[in-house]
């Protein structure tokens, strides 16, 4: 007996009907009023198909809208509850100088010629504070900030869109920012886990650029922990134009290529243990790299590529996502809207666990050797997925991603794997440490030196300016329609 449709596609219709909800509200376009509006029709809904309509299966469509409704309206909730308005301390203080007291909550992060401190304080706001390269804080460390206060500005972007600043820093918390501010240590946290991780982070990355020199080095902490701070604006300019500014942005790719080399290492155990064991990699990964949100949403999204290739079971994969994104937007909504990297994660795994199968069929041509034909699937459906959203950001479009992902790719599970050892043995012997280092100097210089040929090249990238939200949002309907049409069943089965 065929399931009803309630039971097939309750799921799929709460999820998107609370997304929905919160990114109605994110862009004010709903408000409580709204979300009240939204619960009533759903209530109406459920009572009429449940008290009026004999027919089961009508009956069953009826209640999934109604659950969209319900849903909709808890959504515009939770963002409006989220949306804390700021100290009125604070915003009488914009653009006088103001003095606080806070900690610093987060890995501080070196630009050009300033340091980035988001520091806590203690009235509850965050700030975002720029200060001078030195003296230079930690984590955990208690200041005294004088400067002048700001609120976050919309900016425009290279491709010609208008960026929410504000909206995108209140996914970290943040509603000020304090510019040319001169900040003073007056104590110190306690023992904290995270701050000697960070410890660990810094000496990891001192003893890679002391067995390696930049660019190649910054490219390598990029690679292995997600530090871009350091790299070249041209180098990370070129990543850009031929598309691979992924594998120097901790993202669900990366931690999947520690967790694989974990497994094959561990290959002569069971398939279980193996991928208990390369799932255990990942979480120590994510713990010795800080524990961001960044990192639990990649390591989130890599357990579950983890899972999807080594069981088979795709579309069983494909719902723990749907629940993993849920569970994420529910605890941080700012995410849904204003931040790209947790749009293009979700995106791309997306395409890894659903689409790369279906392209891998229809490119027999490509060997199978070094797990080329693997990759190639990948990157193609990633390319494919993610094409729409990263025109809407950057309104430019690659034309050498594709050639240069799978010239590059191959190659980063081996940099990975030498460069962690180089800088691991380089925390103990900076001599022993320039002889893996000279392998990874290669090899990461052959990702320079090819990405750098590629980005000069004309035409490697055209740019198109900036794009109506429409377009990727009917660039999206014409792949689902499409993937819908290439392979129903399994369209419905992701569904269920």
């Amino acid at each position: 007996m065929e399931e009803s449709p309630l039971k097939r596609f309750w799921l799929f219709f709460t999820i998107i009907g609370f997304s929905l909800g919160i990114f109605l509200a994110s862009f004010n376009i709903v408000s409580i009023s709204g979300a009240v509006f939204f619960v009533f029709i759903g209530l109406i809904i459920a009572l009429y198909g449940w008290r009026v309509i004999n027919d089961k299966n009508f009956r069953s469509w009826l209640l999934l809208l109604s659950f969209f409704c319900i849903l909709a309206g808890l959504g515009v909730v939770r963002f409006v509850v989220s949306d804390v308005p700021p100290s009125p301390i604070f915003i009488k203080a914009i653009g006088e100088k103001f003095s606080f007291v806070g900690v610093v909550s987060k890995e501080p992060r070196e630009r050009a010629s300033y340091r980035e401190y988001i520091v806590k304080t203690n009235s509850g706001e965050t700030v975002l504070v720029r200060a001078d390269l030195f003296p230079n804080f930690s984590y955990g460390d208690k200041l005294v900030v004088r400067g002048t206060l700001s609120r976050p500005e919309p900016f425009e972007t290279i491709g010609g869109r208008m960026f929410d600043y504000e909206r995108y820093l209140r996914k970290e918390g943040i509603s000020f920012v304090a510019s040319f501010a001169n900040a003073e240590k007056i104590g110190e946290g306690g023992f904290s886990i995270r701050k000697n991780l960070f410890s660990i982070k810094r000496s990891f990355i001192s003893a890679i650029e002391r067995a390696i020199p930049d660019p190649e080095s910054a490219l390598l902490s990029g690679i292995l922990l997600g530090s871009e701070e350091s790299l070249d604006k041209e180098l990370l300019d070129a990543f850009r134009i031929v598309g691979i500014i992924h594998i120097i942005v901790l993202s669900g790719y990366n931690i999947t290529i520690v967790a694989e080399a974990v497994m094959r290492l561990m290959s002569f155990l069971s398939r279980r243990k193996a991928l208990v064991i390369g799932t255990l990699g990942i979480v120590l990964f994510a713990i010795m790299v800080g524990g961001g949100p960044s990192v639990v949403r990649a390591s989130v999204m890599a357990i579950l590529v983890l899972i999807a290739r080594f069981t088979h079971r795709t579309y069983a994969i494909s719902r723990s996502l749907l629940i993993a994104g849920f569970v994420m937007i529910a605890w941080n909504p700012y995410v849904l809207s204003f931040d790209l990297g947790f749009q293009l994660s979700f995106l791309a795994t997306i395409a890894i666990i659903w689409i790369a199968p279906l392209l891998e069929k229809r490119l027999g041509f490509i060997t199978e050797r070094f797990g080329l034909r693997d990759i190639a699937s990948a990157t193609l459906a990633t390319q494919i997925f993610v094409l729409p959203l990263l025109v809407y950001a950057s309104g430019t479009v690659s034309i050498s991603g594709f050639i240069v992902n799978l010239l590059v790719l191959p190659f980063i599970p081996s940099i990975m794997f030498v460069g962690f050892f180089t800088g691991l043995i380089g925390v103990f012997s900076s001599g022993i440490a320039l002889i893996p280092g000279v392998i990874s100097y290669a090899l990461l210089t052959y990702v320079v030196s090819l990405s750098s040929f590629f980005a000069s090249l004309p035409l490697s990238a055209i740019s198109i300016g900036a794009v109506s939200f429409l377009v990727p949002v009917f660039l999206y309907l014409c792949w689902i329609i499409f993937f819908a049409y290439q392979k129903r069943a399994s369209f419905s089965a992701l569904l269920k």
